[in-house]
């Protein structure tokens, strides 16, 4: 009975020591993934970062519900598209296109495929027409104003010159100055290394979160730049050949934004890893 007992003490002494191990105690930063390797980072303890409880919305740009009646292009709602409305007369079977100028002269251009363009209308009545491309603004391009041109076939149907806000965190393994070649990745690939771009590199903190349910974001990881990094160069992450499936979301904020509260807002730009 008395062995019996002292087993049981025991048993219960290291189920409890178990339980803390799983716990964050308030104050404490938050766990490591051990399915990311950040390299050119050094991890900051000592901090706590809550949680983000994802308020979905959507972002679709408006149907056109009358006739348009001028051509128009605009800025999508997270600065990363172009939407553009064509009225009904434009000859979109003779092929749309549009480019992009910077500052320096360089032009861009990229092809609408027909499939890409939805077509708006009632009863047989055609509105207009309308789609969206996306539009990469790299932050080592340092451009800011574009000058933009739609043509349908041969035809000029439309010019403006925007404020395009540089990308801001970027994730990517390929460069290229076009802004219509998007190199920010949405999945990751066990065994494949990618370079972090974000702004205020080298003042801010890097907060990497994960999610199983695309509902709940945990952190698991905080982080800054490695001082002796030279200027020219840029943090990596390097995924585990052995990562599990999982959703990933990086953002980055300056030491004195960073709460330990939750916070509710949408969650845009996650990675996934199959």
């Amino acid at each position: 009975m008395r062995t019996a007992a002292m087993l049981i003490v025991v048993m219960l002494l290291f189920s409890c020591q178990g339980k803390a191990e799983k716990s964050q105690p308030q104050g404490e930063s938050p766990p490591e993934s051990t399915d990311m390797l950040f390299t050119f980072m050094q991890p900051v303890k000592g901090i706590r970062v809550g949680s983000i409880h994802n308020r979905i919305m959507g972002l679709e740009g408006e149907i056109p519900s009358a006739p348009v009646s001028t051509n128009t292009l605009t800025l999508g709602a997270l600065g990363q598209s172009l939407d553009v409305r064509l009225a009904p007369e434009t000859r979109i079977d003779e092929g749309v296109r549009i480019t992009a100028s910077s500052d320096d002269g360089t032009v861009y251009a990229t092809d609408i495929e027909r499939d890409a363009i939805s077509t708006a209308g009632h009863d047989e009545i055609v509105f207009g027409y309308y789609f969206s491309v996306p539009f990469e603004n790299k932050p080592w391009k340092h451009a800011l104003h574009w000058q933009l041109k739609v043509f349908a076939g041969m035809v000029s149907v439309l010019e403006k010159e925007l404020a395009i806000p540089v990308k801001d965190l970027m994730v990517y393994q390929k460069t290229t100055d076009d802004p219509f070649d998007v190199v920010d990745v949405t999945r990751l690939a066990r065994g494949q290394t990618y370079r972090l771009s974000y702004e205020n590199l080298r003042s801010d903190l890097l907060i990497a979160y994960s999610t199983h349910d695309f509902s709940v974001y945990v952190p698991i990881y905080v982080g800054r730049v490695d001082p002796q990094l030279d200027s020219h160069s840029v943090p990596e992450i390097t995924i585990d050949a052995q990562a599990r499936p999982g959703a990933f979301f990086f953002t980055h904020k300056s030491p004195s934004a960073i709460s330990p509260r939750d916070q509710e807002l949408p969650v845009f730009g996650f990675k996934v890893i199959d």
